[in-house]
């Protein structure tokens, strides 16, 4: 019991079975519940604490909670983001992740397992990689971007703010990615991807 009381307490913010595998195996958070509009989807290990609206009830009940914000969904993390505020997010790096010592992971991050980050990589607040993603040396990525399993950015790509990157897609060297774009899943980007565009196929074009 005494170890117990010893854990980060969080809560996972939309429910995600992904992120409570990775929240145990790290082995120093204690999940306390989610919460979600769908008062449905808590369970008896980890129970339903309440919406968005009830996060200073939850703060006062548990001192010290930090959420983790679950959505895929680039916009809708930015606005949590602001809801929750940046200090309350907990950084979650999976131990089977690579992270180089001379890259910078925002607060609020999500890193899981087989995420490799290489050297001179900067990464904004609360952005979502998912398992297998790949950033090689020197990229940026803007804060609630999403970058989806098996997706990799190769060297000097920039990416904005809110963007989704699709499962494994892949951006060549030095491209530039603007805030709120999609790129699609297997999509091979070789050019320049203005804001507010959705891009698909290999190589990517303009949907």
């Amino acid at each position: 019991m005494a170890r117990t009381k010893s854990l980060q307490p969080v809560a996972i913010v939309g429910q995600e079975k992904d992120i409570g595998d990775l929240l145990e195996s790290l082995d120093k958070y204690e999940i306390v519940g989610v919460i979600d509009t769908d008062a449905s989807v808590g369970t008896s290990s980890v129970p339903y604490l309440g919406s968005d609206e009830d996060w200073g009830k939850i703060k006062s009940r548990y001192t010290g909670i930090k959420a983790v914000l679950a959505p895929d969904q680039t916009k809708l993390r930015y606005n949590l983001v602001n809801h929750y505020g940046i200090e309350n997010l907990a950084q979650l790096i999976s131990v089977h992740s690579y992270c180089s010592r001379h890259s910078n992971i925002g607060l609020g991050c999500i890193v899981q397992r087989g995420v490799t980050i290489m050297s001179d990589v900067i990464i904004d607040v609360a952005v979502k990689m998912n398992l297998g993603v790949t950033i090689h040396h020197d990229c940026s990525i803007g804060m609630c971007s999403v970058l989806a399993p098996g997706s990799r950015l190769l060297g000097n790509v920039s990416i904005g703010q809110r963007v989704f990157v699709g499962a494994s897609a892949v951006i060549l060297p030095g491209c530039k990615v603007g805030d709120d774009a999609t790129i699609g899943a297997g999509a091979v980007v070789n050019r320049d991807v203005d804001s507010n565009t959705t891009v698909a196929g290999v190589p990517a074009r303009t949907l």
